[in-house]
């Protein structure tokens, strides 16, 4: 038995947008000329539903796909990761009963988008394992790269207390010392 593909929901701005997958044509058959349908993505007041696994893929890969229509729930402006990835991130960790992964989730949503829903599944996970406040803010940050070397430290070869500056423009302007 075939596996039936979820419905796809897709949305747009435009509530009669139509997206034509292949265009209608006329074939001459005996002695007329007869109109072929073709196959479009007719949107009703900006509301497109499918099964067909062509389709899906079709408006996925159609140029205007996240700027006239997206995939429902997968909105192009919406906040990454998503909401639902992100608590069920957390009811795993909290199921394998792994305090400082839902510690480091919570951390990271705080310092991200601090979204309440995020927060709350987080602390009743937190509660749930009985982990304390001090558990919960014990997680050690992930490591930040090094910041690369901006103006204000040494330049190479000045020797310290001089009055070659750090800024390159300005050590280009600095007078020779005297040849005395």
């Amino acid at each position: 038995m075939p596996t039936k593909t979820k419905e796809a929901v897709f949305i747009s701005t435009d509530n009669y947008y139509r997206a034509v997958k292949v265009p209608e044509d006329e074939e001459y058959q005996g002695r007329r000329w007869v109109k072929v349908p073709g196959e479009a993505a007719v949107f009703n007041n900006g509301i497109f539903r499918t099964s067909d696994p062509e389709m899906i893929d079709f408006l996925k890969d159609h140029v205007d796909f996240n700027r006239m229509f997206w995939l429902q729930g997968e909105e192009p402006d919406r906040q990454r990761p998503f909401t639902e990835d992100v608590i069920a991130a957390i009811t795993k960790a909290s199921i394998a009963g792994d305090v400082a992964t839902v510690s480091e989730l919570r951390r990271q949503e705080s310092v991200t988008h601090s979204r309440s829903a995020v927060f709350a599944a987080a602390d009743a996970a937190l509660e749930a394992l009985g982990a304390t406040e001090s558990d919960a803010t014990d997680v050690e940050p992930s490591p930040e790269p090094e910041a690369p070397e901006g103006p204000g430290e040494d330049v190479e070869g000045a020797e310290e207390g001089s009055d070659v500056a750090s800024d390159p423009e300005s050590a280009d302007e600095a007078e020779p010392p005297d040849d005395e």
